[in-house]
């Protein structure tokens, strides 16, 4: 084989192996290739602890999240201290969430699915006598009950939240319980857009965004009072 020959088989090589270093670049980064550990053992990684002397309780989660100290706002879910609120004149206080997940696709303008998404722990207090009373009753407009959940070793009143329209969503469950003269809101919560174009590549399953909202029952598990 000449010189040339070689030349020219060695550049072939180079610009294949280019190729397929560039398709694997994007495969791994395409949305649809997004590792999920479903089992998620909070044991096996690093975790950082949340604790509020103020409040009383800690809770814990993998140190790679980012808690906010203040609420974020999507169509469906207000920045108020609980998941049922809307109105200005809430006397409770947000304390601390911690988005497990959060995307924006397009900032408004559609390019894959979902437009939008968020899977977050929030919590919430209110020391309101009003909020107090009826701190551990579903509102009645929600029309659904509640159930016992034990979070190491207190009860909580647990019950759904769910809202939906203009192709968006709210879905979830508000844990209550009124400790030390205070009602505590923890709740898990998912928000989106369901609103769907022709399939993108970019284009997230449900089974993997239903993967990250699962991940926020781990985190609930850590939350305990601490007096």
């Amino acid at each position: 084989m000449t010189n040339k020959n070689k030349r020219i088989l060695f550049g072939g090589l180079f610009i294949l192996l280019l190729f397929l270093f560039i398709s694997l670049y994007f495969l791994l980064k395409s949305p649809n290739n997004k590792s999920l550990n479903t089992k998620w053992d909070l044991s096996q990684v690093d975790l950082s602890t949340y604790k509020n002397t103020d409040y009383g309780f800690e809770i814990s989660y993998p140190n790679y999240l980012i808690p906010e100290f203040k609420f974020k706002t999507f169509y469906h879910l207000s920045d108020k201290w609980n998941a049922e609120i809307f109105t200005d004149n809430s006397k409770g206080i947000p304390i601390i969430s911690i988005p497990v997940y959060r995307i924006d696709s397009g900032n408004g303008a559609y390019k894959s699915y979902p437009l939008y998404y968020d899977a977050e722990i929030r919590i919430g207090a209110s020391k309101d006598l009003e909020d107090i009373k009826n701190c551990l009753n579903p509102p009645s407009y929600l029309n659904v009950t509640s159930t016992n959940e034990n979070i190491n070793g207190e009860i909580f009143k647990k019950f759904q939240v769910e809202d939906a329209g203009m192709m968006q969503y709210l879905k979830g469950f508000s844990y209550r319980i009124v400790h030390n003269n205070i009602c505590f809101a923890v709740e898990r919560l998912e928000t989106g857009s369901s609103y769907r174009e022709e399939p993108n590549p970019s284009d997230i399953p449900d089974s993997v965004l239903n993967g990250y909202f699962d991940k926020t029952q781990d985190i609930l598990k850590t939350f305990k009072f601490t007096n």
